[in-house]
């Protein structure tokens, strides 16, 4: 297995594994590919993929933020998503610790993320990569 910066050309499994992993069924695939240029072009995004064989087995991407209460930027884990059958296989732990190393070789102090009260197996694999609950998470759709 090794990890690379995702490439327009992974954007279709990329796709695969939210809509299918992550459990949002409407998601389109050219919004995906659309949202994935505007966050390249944007500097403070990345998308880092899991290969097992030439096939893309996993994705993690993250944002570098600023915020007053926090000294320094920060990283945010925005998406995390391994196919079922690669889960339990050490290639989420893998992404996890290859974005916590790119933090650390950048100063970042901190990194957060979100995880919907519905991914239960998610939040006990976070907390067991030493993640700890501090907040809620708001959403308001407009």
């Amino acid at each position: 297995m090794k990890i690379r910066k995702c490439e327009f050309s992974d954007i279709a499994s990329v796709y695969g594994l939210i809509k299918n992993e992550l459990d949002y069924p409407d998601i389109v695939e050219i919004s995906v590919q659309e949202r994935f240029k505007k966050m390249m072009a944007r500097g403070n995004y990345s998308v880092y993929v899991a290969e097992t064989d030439g096939e893309v087995c996993g994705f993690i991407s993250t944002v570098t933020e600023f915020s007053l209460e926090v000294e320094g930027e920060f990283l945010r884990i925005i998406g995390l998503a391994v196919k079922t059958e690669f889960q339990r296989s050490g290639i989420g732990s893998a992404l996890v610790m290859f974005v916590e190393d790119i933090a650390v070789k950048n100063g970042y102090g901190v990194i957060t993320l979100s995880s919907n009260f519905k991914r239960a197996e998610a939040h006990k694999f976070y907390e067991k990569m030493g993640y700890g609950k501090t907040s809620y998470t708001f959403k308001k759709y407009l």
